[in-house]
C-alpha cells in the first residue's frame, strides 16, 4: 500500500509535521498527490512534502533518511516539529 492520492500526507503537514515523504509506485496516483499538495498547501507546506516513486516492498531510500523519521504511518514517513526543538 502506497501513499495514494496524498491526502494523509497533506493532512500530516497541516497538523504540524515538519516533513513528510510519501512513497507510491503508480505514476497517476503521484500526479494526483502532487496536485492535491499544490492545491491544499501554501508554498512552505509544499516544500516539506515529497512523493517518491518507488515500490514500497523494495524501497530503501537515500542514506539521508537513515534514522530520520519519527513516525511511519502506513507509508507516510513523518518528521515532527516537536523532535526538532529537543
Amino acid at each position: 500500500m502506497g501513499s495514494g492520492c496524498g491526502i494523509l500526507s497533506v493532512g500530516s503537514i497541516m497538523c504540524g509535521a515538519s516533513y513528510v515523504c510519501g512513497i507510491e509506485i503508480d505514476r497517476e496516483a503521484i500526479e494526483v498527490a502532487l496536485k492535491n499538495r499544490d492545491e491544499m498547501l501554501d508554498e512552505d507546506g509544499c516544500s516539506t512534502l515529497d512523493i517518491i516513486q518507488a515500490a514500497v516492498e523494495t524501497f530503501e531510500g537515500p542514506s539521508r533518511f537513515d534514522n530520520f523519521f519519527d513516525m511511519v504511518r502506513g507509508i507516510q514517513c513523518i518528521r515532527s516539529t516537536m523532535s526538532q526543538s529537543s
